[in-house]
């Protein structure tokens, strides 16, 4: 058997019914109990293609964020999430309406950033994960 060293980096596609699950979300149109229902079957696939393929070390493929900076934001109160920006580019097109987040009080801890996803994981596989 040939062994070869993986590294899983950065996030998985997330497929499209939890894109779409996460707008009604935002929109009000689903409760939070059904969206997480959604994110755990992402996370359960996202899980079982790292086993198929091999991997060593799984991730939940970062279903569960919705953007690189999602679990930092989530994990404090003095946030405004999409407080936005004009973003101006030096390249010749529109300016454009970005939504991200803020500061717009004092910072304080609400929960650990990522003890609930990594919880979720562990129970789910054997093998390492992170």
């Amino acid at each position: 058997m040939v062994r070869c060293r993986s590294e899983g980096i950065g996030s998985l596609l997330r497929p499209q019914y939890l894109v779409d699950a996460r707008a009604q979300l935002e929109r009000g149109e689903i409760a939070a109990p059904a969206f997480k229902r959604i994110e755990d079957r992402a996370v359960d696939e996202s899980l079982a293609l790292q086993e198929a393929a091999g991997l060593d070390v799984v991730t939940d493929g970062e279903q569960r964020r919705y953007a690189f900076f999602g679990h930092l934001v989530d994990s404090f109160d003095g946030f405004d999430k999409f407080g936005g920006w004009r973003f101006h580019s030096a390249m010749p097109r529109a300016p454009s309406d970005t939504q991200r987040p803020v500061v717009v009080d004092k910072l304080r801890w609400r929960r650990h950033m990522a003890a609930e996803e990594f919880t979720y994981l562990r129970a789910r596989t054997m093998r390492p994960s992170r």
